[in-house]
């Protein structure tokens, strides 16, 4: 249908359909280059989790970019000692194990090992025994994560705007409106860790963490 020299022309809707298919394929790449940077990272290493700490700031530069470059408006609710999606169980790449294993090892005494992996041995018998959700051993008393430096790419990845959610949650198993983005960021992450371990003929899927964990520091 012609409308004659008006604003509005079918042409233009066409025009913009196109830019904004080829902008959202543009966008997908995003996160496609940020994994292949981040394994990039991990192959200037000779050991994989040597390089993770670097990987964890690609990944938190990327938020800082998505955030500068594509305002939202949600209200990132996740602070320090708010734990709800602390019993949610965790998987992980190979690498974070010995990141994780590396930094108890240095930075906990002797003592705060030893108390450390009882609890990690009481989580594992816990979840095999009577299988069900339980909050996380590196939980302190604040309920604050001890590791919180060192934290999971899983854990990184959890977003929430409403605590309340997140209480539902725990009781009812309900779903969590997750931050898209950050959610994007270290699913990429997490996808460059495991094609390295792949390449290294570690494994071809995630561990439970606590498990894993437990087995790498006996």
């Amino acid at each position: 249908m012609s409308y004659g020299n008006q604003y509005y022309s079918s042409s233009d809707v066409e025009s913009v359909a196109q830019l904004i298919r080829q902008s959202s394929i543009q966008y997908e790449q995003l996160f496609e280059k940020l994994a292949k940077q981040i394994f990039l990272e991990l192959n200037r290493g000779q050991y994989g989790y040597e390089d993770l700490d670097r990987c964890y700031q690609l990944a938190e530069q990327a938020r800082s970019d998505f955030q500068r470059y594509f305002p939202v408006t949600e209200n990132i609710a996740c602070g320090q000692g708010c734990s709800h999606c602390c019993s949610l169980p965790v998987e992980v790449p190979p690498q974070v194990i010995h990141h994780i294993a590396d930094f108890i090892r240095s930075e906990f005494s002797q003592a705060e090992r030893a108390e450390l992996i009882v609890k990690l041995k009481s989580y594992c018998e816990t979840i095999i025994s009577v299988p069900g959700k339980y909050s996380c051993p590196f939980l302190d008393e604040s309920n604050s994560c001890s590791i919180y430096s060192h934290r999971p790419p899983a854990c990184r990845a959890f977003t929430s705007t409403d605590p309340a959610l997140c209480m539902q949650s725990v009781s009812t198993g309900s779903q969590v409106p997750q931050s898209p983005v950050t959610l994007r960021i270290y699913e990429a992450l997490t996808t460059a860790l495991m094609a390295k371990a792949q390449q290294n003929n570690q494994h071809l899927i995630q561990m439970p963490f606590i498990p894993a964990l437990y087995n790498a520091l006996n």
